[in-house]
Protein backbone atom coordinates (compact mmCIF):
# COMPACT_ATOMS: atom_id res chain seq x y z
CA UNK A 1 0.00 0.00 0.00
CA UNK A 2 2.97 2.62 0.57
CA UNK A 3 4.09 1.93 -2.96
CA UNK A 4 1.01 2.82 -4.46
CA UNK A 5 0.82 5.63 -2.15
CA UNK A 6 4.06 7.32 -3.11
CA UNK A 7 3.24 6.85 -7.28
CA UNK A 8 0.22 9.28 -6.19
CA UNK A 9 2.48 11.56 -4.29
CA UNK A 10 0.63 10.53 -1.13
CA UNK A 11 3.95 10.71 0.77
CA UNK A 12 2.86 11.20 4.54
CA UNK A 13 0.20 8.43 3.80
CA UNK A 14 2.81 5.76 2.87
CA UNK A 15 4.73 6.87 5.76
CA UNK A 16 1.52 6.07 8.13
CA UNK A 17 1.36 2.74 6.20
CA UNK A 18 5.04 2.07 6.58
CA UNK A 19 4.71 3.07 10.39
CA UNK A 20 1.99 0.69 11.10
CA UNK A 21 4.05 -2.16 9.20
CA UNK A 22 6.96 -1.65 11.24
CA UNK A 23 4.77 -0.91 14.73
CA UNK A 24 3.77 -4.85 14.03
CA UNK A 25 7.16 -6.29 12.96
CA UNK A 26 10.28 -4.17 14.10
CA UNK A 27 12.57 -6.69 12.35
CA UNK A 28 11.21 -6.74 8.91
CA UNK A 29 14.34 -5.13 7.17
CA UNK A 30 12.50 -4.22 3.92
CA UNK A 31 10.27 -2.32 5.34
CA UNK A 32 13.10 -0.60 8.24
CA UNK A 33 14.38 0.46 4.95
CA UNK A 34 11.66 2.03 3.21
CA UNK A 35 10.70 3.85 5.83
CA UNK A 36 13.97 4.94 6.70
CA UNK A 37 14.37 6.21 3.07
CA UNK A 38 11.21 8.42 3.31
CA UNK A 39 12.30 9.76 6.35
CA UNK A 40 15.34 10.62 4.47
CA UNK A 41 13.64 12.63 1.80
CA UNK A 42 11.27 14.12 3.74
CA UNK A 43 14.27 15.50 5.71
CA UNK A 44 13.42 13.49 8.74
CA UNK A 45 17.10 12.67 9.14
CA UNK A 46 16.94 11.36 12.77
CA UNK A 47 14.31 9.01 12.86
CA UNK A 48 16.22 7.96 9.40
CA UNK A 49 19.79 7.49 11.04
CA UNK A 50 17.64 5.44 14.02
CA UNK A 51 16.26 3.34 11.51
CA UNK A 52 19.28 2.77 9.72
CA UNK A 53 21.31 2.05 12.86
CA UNK A 54 18.45 -0.89 13.40
CA UNK A 55 18.87 -2.52 10.44
CA UNK A 56 22.44 -2.84 10.89
CA UNK A 57 22.01 -4.36 13.93
CA UNK A 58 19.15 -6.62 13.37
CA UNK A 59 20.86 -7.88 9.67
CA UNK A 60 24.53 -6.40 9.54
CA UNK A 61 25.18 -7.84 5.75
CA UNK A 62 22.53 -4.96 4.34
CA UNK A 63 25.03 -2.87 2.52
CA UNK A 64 22.47 -0.24 1.54
CA UNK A 65 22.10 0.59 5.67
CA UNK A 66 25.50 1.99 5.58
CA UNK A 67 25.67 3.46 2.19
CA UNK A 68 22.29 5.68 3.34
CA UNK A 69 23.51 5.97 6.90
CA UNK A 70 27.03 7.57 5.82
CA UNK A 71 25.10 9.84 3.48
CA UNK A 72 22.38 11.02 6.03
CA UNK A 73 24.61 11.20 8.75
CA UNK A 74 26.57 14.42 7.81
CA UNK A 75 23.33 15.96 6.40
CA UNK A 76 21.81 15.90 10.31
CA UNK A 77 25.11 17.96 11.19
CA UNK A 78 23.67 20.34 8.43
CA UNK A 79 26.52 19.13 6.39
CA UNK A 80 26.43 18.51 2.55
CA UNK A 81 27.98 16.02 -0.01
CA UNK A 82 30.24 17.39 -2.30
Amino acid sequence: MSYIYLRAGRVQDAIKTMEDVVRSDGTYVPALMLLAQMYNSQKRLDEAISLYEKVIKIDPSVSDAYLFLGYSMPRSRGMTMR
